[in-house]
């Protein structure tokens, strides 16, 4: 793999590890950043939330054009949120360890109300530019639909 031009090993779960940061666009939420490539076409991020974590930012609802994301559930529950399209009905999910979500282009993720995890979760995050290929860059911005 040419982009892998420097190989090493994380300790990610524990504090002794790579530090947690608080994301600002997930309030509540500490994120690690495992590689950022977005100009290339990929990104991966670790999240975490704590048991009882509540979404409290302003952008709910969003969805790319183009990139592709998936989500693997590592441990912990998380409640979330899908809509086919911006007028369609709200599915609502509660996932676990070793959930996988796929969210292709126009895709729309929505935080709900409340309470959205009651053990804590962490999961992986991965984005990549059109067509799910790493070269296909540089990811979009995320759409940001306007609040009900």
């Amino acid at each position: 793999m040419p982009q892998f031009t420097h190989p090493h090993f994380q300790d990610t779960a524990t504090p002794q590890g790579m530090e947690w940061e608080d994301d600002v666009n997930l309030p509540g939420a500490s994120v690690k950043w495992l590689s950022d490539h977005g100009e290339d076409g990929f990104r991966a991020k670790l999240y975490y939330v704590p048991p009882g974590w509540q979404y409290t930012g302003k952008a709910k609802t969003t969805y790319f054009g183009k990139a592709q994301q998936f989500y693997y559930v590592l441990f912990g529950d998380l409640t979330v949120l899908s809509q086919e399209s911006p007028n369609g009905p709200v599915k609502n999910t509660t996932v676990q360890k070793d959930f996988f979500i796929n969210r292709p282009p126009k895709s729309i993720w929505t935080w709900g109300e409340g309470k959205l995890s009651s053990k804590g979760a962490m999961w992986l995050e991965v984005t990549y530019a059109q067509g799910a290929r790493v070269g296909n860059g540089p990811i979009e911005k995320p759409i940001i639909l306007p609040s009900k």
